[in-house]
């Protein structure tokens, strides 16, 4: 292991990127005219792709789990008038049916001629508190699956670290476990996971090692001083596209937010969108959502009002569970 990270550290000793943290918004960053908090980039498409499975928009969907053929290694040889091995796609079938997901907002015209006065569109406001509020249970509902280790092929794919094994611990060597677990998964899927997520927690701990800032900064000295290093030379380290989560949620409204990632961090082949591409998980949509309506009701209010709504219609599903490793309890 020490010649390998002594070889990868030669390739990116040089190196300098911006962190992650630098090109996102500061927590709780006020909209420009605007009356809601921001939230953060989400990154459940990214790990989960989306897939159309329903292009007729009727919400029954069919989508595949992959097998092994491709890791085949037997006899093949053709003698004279000898056969072919027959070979066939190890892929079943399954059966689905998305679930929609959506929002409204009523808005009284007194009430928007208020918010014009004091130059808000209210409209757009409340559209994109019921709009964000429905990608945050998207969001939410794909960390659910990847932090979930029944959703993982067994127990050679997930861990729930303790002690000097959590990789806040300085003790713990946490470039070597991920090294050592995408090893894991070539050898069962014969490709090396592509993608590192982590949560808020998980990324702090690897960004301030003092064993990875050592590797990367080659020492500590008082000239030249050991720095927090970015997540995209951990990504260069290892080989993998870097993403955090940083989605913060709460269940009721006004109540205690929480990271949606909680404190986990996990790797995964991610393939292309097309049903066919091998990855372990995608996100099946619909044809024709996300969709957005506004509907007049004379019954409300003394003028009447409008209803803004917003719409989704997706279902998580697992592919291959053979390709990913999660980390529970990364920190302590």
């Amino acid at each position: 292991m020490s010649n390998i990270l002594s070889t990868l550290k030669d390739k990116v000793t040089f190196q300098k990127a911006t962190a992650l943290s630098d090109l996102q918004p500061l927590n709780n960053a006020f909209l420009p005219g605007g009356v809601a908090y921001k939230q953060l980039p989400l990154i459940g498409d990214q790990l989960l792709p989306p897939v159309s499975a329903s292009p007729d928009g009727t919400l029954k969907a069919t989508y595949f789990t992959f097998g092994k053929e491709a890791l085949l290694n037997a006899s093949d040889e053709i003698g004279m008038y000898g056969e072919h091995r027959r070979a066939d796609l190890g892929i079943s079938q399954a059966n689905i049916t998305l679930v929609k997901h959506g929002m409204s907002a009523w808005i009284d015209p007194d009430e928007r001629s208020a918010a014009a006065a004091m130059g808000i569109n209210i409209d757009d406001e409340k559209a994109k508190v019921i709009r964000t509020q429905v990608e945050t249970r998207r969001e939410a509902l794909a960390a659910t699956l990847l932090t979930t280790t029944s959703n993982y092929a067994s127990s050679t794919h997930y861990a729930t670290l303790s002690g000097t094994s959590q990789w806040s611990h300085t003790s713990s060597d946490p470039l070597g476990a991920i090294h050592a677990k995408q090893e894991v998964l070539r050898a069962i899927i014969g490709q090396r996971p592509n993608v590192l997520w982590l949560s808020p927690t998980a990324a702090n701990a690897l960004r301030l090692h003092p064993n990875i800032v050592k590797y990367v900064n080659g020492g500590a000295t008082k000239g030249d001083p050991a720095v927090p290093i970015s997540l995209e030379m951990v990504g260069s380290i290892l080989g993998v596209r870097v993403l955090v989560g940083e989605a913060i949620a709460a269940t009721t409204p006004g109540g205690t937010v929480a990271d949606v990632w909680n404190d986990c961090a996990g790797l995964l082949y991610v393939g292309g969108t097309g049903m066919y591409d091998i990855k372990f998980g995608c996100t099946l949509v619909s044809s024709g959502y996300p969709l957005q309506r506004t509907e007049a009701d004379p019954h409300k209010g003394s003028k009447g009002i409008d209803i803004l709504y917003y719409d989704d219609a997706y279902t998580h599903a697992v592919q291959l569970n053979t390709a990913g490793y999660l980390w529970s309890d990364v920190t302590a």
